[in-house]
């Protein structure tokens, strides 16, 4: 039970009220972020190639080292993001950001005879910088609302 007083007047709440309006705006944060994630993997891979003109491709290829060039535009409709789902136990939260084709793990990481094509990571790095703000305004909002009766 978390208590204390304002201006003379005393409350309480209890703490499972704290803890689930933290998980709340997690939970909520964590989901902006894997949509602001989504958008730039998708930014990535909507460019033309630098490198090689290959047989049989419609476009030019993607230099090693640079996110894949557009070919179809397959791959880039296939990353997608999961619901947040809260777990009770341990109370942790899960998401999803994926693709579910076959090669599009190959390009991020190389393999075979295709050199890393890195898309995913780079993406990940932009959006880095703002995962605390973004956190701290959606968990405290959640507080906000969860002790805005005793304001």
């Amino acid at each position: 039970m978390a208590s204390g007083s304002i201006g003379g007047s005393r409350w309480s709440l209890p703490t499972q009220t704290l803890v689930r309006a933290v998980i709340d705006g997690a939970a909520r944060g964590t989901q902006r972020l894997i949509l602001e994630a989504q958008i730039e993997v998708k930014k990535n891979l909507s460019h033309a190639g630098s490198g090689r003109k290959h047989p049989g491709l419609r476009y030019t290829s993607s230099a090693p080292g640079q996110p894949p060039a557009v070919q179809t535009g397959t791959l880039r409709r296939s990353w997608q993001t999961g619901t947040v789902r809260k777990v009770a136990a341990g109370m942790r939260l899960g998401w999803r950001l994926g693709s579910n084709l076959r090669y599009a793990r190959r390009l991020e990481f190389g393999g075979g005879f295709i050199a890393p094509r890195p898309y995913l990571r780079p993406a990940l790095d932009r959006i880095r910088p703002r995962v605390d703000r973004v956190m701290k305004a959606y968990i405290g909002q959640a507080l906000r609302r969860a002790t805005g009766a005793i304001r």
